[in-house]
């Protein structure tokens, strides 16, 4: 049932779970490093030799470093389940599901080694979209061990429609022609989500498989639901 209090001790914090299950440190005498180094120096290095010691990218206090931690060690800025209204189980599960919205960005691959060590045994995958930024995904993650794969959305509407509607995806691709156009953007709107859950499901068996043979032990519980 540690999932479960991490879940609900979370659940107006900016972490959530993670409050818990991978705290952030005291940033007042914590060094980080930043997320962006290039970009930093881009903005701030006024000489060669100051951009490439800001490059050097040494871990500093600093105000607001969290924002380079949470990227850094979540993959996101803060996670967000309250609106999802969660029904936590009461008693031991060996499935468990946790619908959550992050920024931009999915939990990334050293958080769910993190996690995944903290319950030796246990399966974690994590399904994710975001389709303004034109990517899905899955990660399977267990004892230390993370598999993710990730594609384009667009990439999976395109396959889709050449599968299921070829004529209407050649007029389509006339973007003079909005009638159609529009006609195939309301098919997909209303089969979309089965298309990328079809394909990720597959994709994350065989991830399952994979990580299996890299690790001991057969409990599997769902932790980590979708982004």
């Amino acid at each position: 049932m540690e999932v479960v209090d991490a879940c609900v001790a979370g659940e107006q914090k900016v972490g959530g779970f993670l409050t818990t299950l991978f705290p952030e440190p005291d940033y007042t005498v914590t060094p980080v490093p930043h997320k962006f180094p290039e970009t930093h120096a881009a903005f701030h290095a006024k000489t060669e030799e100051e951009k490439q010691e800001i490059l050097q990218n040494e871990p500093t206090i600093r105000e607001n470093s969290w924002w380079d931690w949470r990227n850094l060690n979540w993959g996101t800025r803060w996670i967000d389940y309250e609106g999802h209204g969660l029904d936590f189980p009461t008693e031991p599960s060996t499935d468990f599901d946790i619908p959550f919205e992050s920024a931009w960005s999915p939990l990334n691959e050293h958080c769910m080694e993190v996690l995944s060590k903290k319950f030796p045994g246990v399966l974690l995958t994590l399904h994710y979209d975001e389709c303004g930024e034109d990517f899905c995904g899955v990660t399977v993650a267990k004892d230390g061990v993370v598999l993710d794969y990730c594609t384009e959305i667009s990439k999976l509407r395109e396959t889709w429609a050449k599968e299921n509607h070829p004529g209407l995806w050649e007029e389509a691709e006339n973007p003079e022609d909005e009638d159609a156009v529009d006609e195939l953007e309301d098919l997909w709107s209303d089969e979309w989500d089965m298309v990328m859950d079809g394909h990720l499901d597959k994709i994350q068996e065989d991830l399952i498989l994979q990580v299996t043979k890299q690790t001991s032990g057969t409990t599997t519980t769902e932790l980590v639901g979708q982004k």
